[in-house]
């Protein structure tokens, strides 16, 4: 038998020459990815809240009082962008009048041997000694710390009024007795029925008198550094009553916690724009853990004048503690749109409970020939913070 090769036009050589290259291309493809350490990397989604501002938002920054939005020809990218101003000489303040009320959301009360003392009903807030059989009891109260989150970074001068409204149920003596008040820095109560914490309890900070039982009276907290300070630098949780300095019964009593509010009046301090040649824009956390990956980050930076930049990745631990991670430090030039970008040198381990990203930029504006700089300004947009992950 004869063979007659069959023609094949044109059309039908060019199909089966693509589909041989898919083929290759399908092949490479499912190669095996590079094996963890190695150079390649595979990046991860943007983690970033609102990273373009667009829709007109800059929720999920730090500090947007010191800056703008700008749109049009203004922005770097898409409808919006975020611009940073800088006044010459003294920045444009203004002050607002802020107040919170906040109330416990959990206590616990010990005995003298630091055993928990069982809750009764209804709850009370036990200090000092009856007697030798429970001792010189104390008590722990848990705020919730947000309620004055905003105070953070206040100094005294701003604060008007803080103090602690407490009902006190029952004194040893009818004629009263005194409230001994404390502060603690403890995230979380221990469970029902498990001995006190160890650390973390600073008493006797303040001793204020009741004249009687069944009164409800103020504690003054403002000039308390112990409390006070620990409102400004975000660290306190909540207030302790007793132990009694001395086993005298004057100091034995009980409050009602579900009673007691915390109460302050301070001004924020806010400011329109920003005198100096040095400022930050800071993100808020994501929400993320380390992850144990290296973490990348990106933005586009147009600068009014030479500008030296840091951008970076901050990171917080369990204790709250924020540490700042540079990925890149270029000098930028005047008038430029310029990309940013770096790798952190180590990965993020699950020591990081939260991370974030930062531009810091320190501007070299000329001078307007009477001893001032001229205003300058810096705008952002592109940001993008993501993993990035070997292998």
């Amino acid at each position: 038998m004869t063979r007659v090769a069959r023609p094949v036009d044109m059309s039908e050589w060019l199909t089966r020459t693509e589909e041989r290259v898919a083929t290759l291309e399908r092949r490479a493809q499912a190669a095996p990815r590079p094996a963890t350490g190695a150079t390649s990397v595979v990046f991860g989604p943007n983690l970033l809240p609102n990273p373009g501002y667009e829709g007109g938002s800059i929720a999920g920054w730090t500090n947007p009082q010191q800056g703008g939005l700008v749109s049009g020809s203004d922005a770097l990218a898409g409808n919006y962008s975020y611009r940073m101003l800088h006044t010459a000489v003294t920045p444009s303040i203004s002050r607002v009048k802020k107040s919170f009320s906040s109330g416990p959301w959990a206590w616990r009360s010990y005995t003298g041997s630091g055993a928990f003392k069982p809750l009764t009903s209804p709850q009370h807030c036990w200090q000092g000694q009856f007697d030798g059989t429970d001792g010189n009891h104390r008590s722990f109260l848990w705020f919730d710390a947000t309620q004055w989150q905003d105070a953070i970074g206040t100094v005294p001068g701003d604060w008007e009024w803080l103090d602690l409204l407490i009902f006190w149920e029952h004194w040893f003596w009818s004629e009263g007795g005194t409230a001994i008040v404390g502060a603690h820095t403890i995230d979380n109560p221990p469970a029902e029925g498990a001995s006190m914490p160890g650390s973390g309890g600073f008493p006797d900070l303040t001793r204020t008198t009741w004249p009687g039982r069944y009164l409800s009276q103020s504690v003054s907290l403002i000039a308390i550094g112990g409390v006070a300070d620990r409102i400004r630098n975000g660290t306190l949780r909540g207030l302790m009553l007793g132990p009694g300095p001395t086993t005298n019964n004057t100091y034995y009593g009980y409050a009602r916690p579900y009673d007691a509010v915390i109460r302050g009046t301070y001004w924020k301090t806010t400011s329109t724009s920003i005198g100096g040649l040095s400022s930050e824009v800071r993100s808020d956390g994501v929400g993320v853990t380390g992850s144990n990956v290296k973490w990348n980050a990106s933005v586009s930076v147009n600068t009014t004048v030479p500008t030296a930049a840091k951008l970076g990745v901050w990171w917080k631990n369990a204790s709250g503690t924020i540490t700042d991670v540079d990925v890149a430090t270029p000098n930028l030039g005047a008038g430029a749109t310029t990309p940013i970008s770096g790798t952190t040198g180590a990965a993020f381990s699950d020591a990081a409970v939260d991370l974030g990203v930062y531009l810091k930029m320190t501007g070299s504006p000329p001078s307007d020939g009477s001893g001032s700089t001229i205003p300058w300004n810096y705008t952002v947009d592109d940001w993008v913070l993501r993993q990035q992950i070997a292998g």
